[in-house]
């Protein structure tokens, strides 16, 4: 429970409490020194260390990088592995092995997606929204899951400013936005140079430093519905 505390997946998905249920799934299992945890081309299983070590050989199953940034080849205690490799629908390359003596929880990630549905509700309708954004057609519905951890809702009125120009004074933090109704306008030297209506996104551009300084976007309907991500959560999932 802990460990999944920690983690910014599950911490994203669920509160403290609604984590007993969830760690309900888990069964515990023991696994000798060499013997194979993680077959090659398995997919939808996840598993928490608690004694003992994994380790593998290959250079593309891990998104996780050590503190001197070299890809890991290991699962060390108190940490969770594949959870990311079902959420992008990569399979294994290479087999997992104990590499010593190895005590573990596993789950199955079908009984874990339909707890997640189960317990919190809203974050299949955020799915089904994301689903018909332009830059998420054909994104796998594990993938679209975690992402619907990290967006909040937002609303805006008439004229709101959305995205202010950075030599204003404001101090919210860069956002990216996927809109979900309405529309907003990009304003450029106060002409309108694009328009982004329902399923369009926006902000990437000002987050990575590259629009024009004085641009800004501003709320052109009498109602602007989005989904925002902060600067942090867009880069880790870019």
């Amino acid at each position: 429970k802990h460990v999944m505390t920690n983690d910014l997946f599950f911490s994203a998905v669920f509160n403290e409490l609604l984590l007993v249920p969830v760690f309900q799934l888990f069964k515990i299992k023991q696994y000798n020194m060499d013997s194979i945890v993680y077959k090659k081309g398995t997919k939808g299983k996840l598993i928490i260390i608690f004694e003992g070590e994994l380790e593998f050989t290959s250079q593309t199953t891990s998104n996780d990088y050590d503190k001197d940034g070299h890809v890991k080849t290991s699962v060390k205690v108190d940490e969770i592995f594949g959870h990311k490799l079902v959420m992008s629908q990569h399979e294994l390359d290479c087999d997992i092995k104990a590499k010593y003596n190895t005590i573990l929880l596993e789950c199955e990630w079908k009984g874990m997606e339909a707890k997640i549905k189960s317990l919190n509700p809203n974050i299949v309708k955020k799915i089904n929204k994301l689903s018909t954004m332009e830059m998420m057609r054909g994104v796998s519905k594990c993938k679209l899951m975690g992402i619907a951890t990290m967006v909040k809702k937002e609303k805006f009125n008439k004229k709101d400013i959305v995205i202010h120009s950075n030599n204003s004074s404001n101090e919210d933090p860069v956002k990216f936005y996927l809109v979900i109704k309405g529309e907003a306008k990009l304003h450029h030297k106060n002409k309108t140079i694009r328009r982004y209506g329902k399923g369009n996104s926006f902000g990437e551009v000002f987050m990575l430093n590259v629009q024009d300084p004085t641009d800004e976007i501003v709320a052109s309907s009498d109602i602007l519905k989005v989904y925002s991500i902060e600067q942090k959560q867009f880069l880790m999932l870019i």
